[in-house]
């Protein structure tokens, strides 16, 4: 949990010491970052009731019936401490869902489970990890924000405009990064363009390049993710 509040608010004061981020980022560390480690919390005191000596018995190593029985107990007992050991859940599956610098785009959140992971570039969300080639997507990634373009997108010069056009007009560090997302299927890509933040959670996904520069606002807080900005966003995500 400590690792992830450092990784979420020291990418949100290089960019207000840097100069281009707005008034709303540094007010989005509290919201994004406390409901994650009240779940963390709450799962290790679910787990953490039981010790191991409450799975401790006399016959266990028996190699009897009750000794059978008792192992069989045990095992069962034993699921209420799955999630201390086997966590990919809260370890790569939380979100920031209702963030203020997040562009929600409607589509339905997965569900929370502290023990399975589920990949998705729903807004909010980790983005997944795939290989390229030998390297990690995440190694690709700019040291900033990141604009991953499916590589088979037509308007992929248009997406690299947009991306130019912010950086001239704004100083906001995007990269454009192609990809082909159909070389990777196990990814619910259901967008053109992802917009990835330095600590690679997803702030927009789309298929408009001209929602981009809206999008950039937003994640950086210099605009608000209200009504009026996903009304101005409505139709850049088509759910592919």
């Amino acid at each position: 949990t400590c690792v992830g509040d450092a990784a979420n608010l020291s990418w949100k004061l290089a960019a207000s010491l840097a100069g281009w981020a707005g008034e709303g980022l540094l007010a989005s560390y509290e919201h994004e970052r406390r409901p994650i480690a009240a779940r963390t919390i709450a799962d290790a005191a679910s787990n953490g009731r039981s010790l191991a000596s409450d799975f401790a018995h006399s016959v266990l190593d028996d190699d009897t019936d009750a000794g059978a029985e008792a192992r069989r107990l045990m095992a069962q007992n034993l699921e209420v401490k799955r999630s201390e050991f086997s966590s990919l859940g809260l370890v790569l599956g939380y979100q920031y869902p209702g963030s203020p610098i997040v562009v929600d785009d409607g589509s339905e959140q997965i569900p929370e489970h502290p023990i399975h992971y589920t990949p998705s570039t729903r807004p909010g969300s980790l983005l997944p990890h795939v290989w390229v080639g030998e390297e990690s997507l995440y190694d690709a990634l700019g040291q900033w924000f990141t604009l991953l373009v499916d590589a088979a997108e037509p308007r992929l010069a248009e997406f690299a405009q947009a991306v130019d056009a912010v950086r001239g007009q704004t100083g906001v560090p995007v990269t454009l990064l192609p990809l082909d997302f159909s070389a990777h299927p196990e990814i619910p890509w259901q967008a053109a363009a992802i917009l990835v933040r330095p600590d690679q959670h997803v702030a927009w996904r789309g298929d408009e390049p001209a929602a981009v520069a809206q999008a950039v606002a937003v994640a950086v807080g210099r605009a608000s993710a209200t009504s009026d900005t996903l009304d101005e966003l409505e139709g850049t995500h088509r759910g592919r």
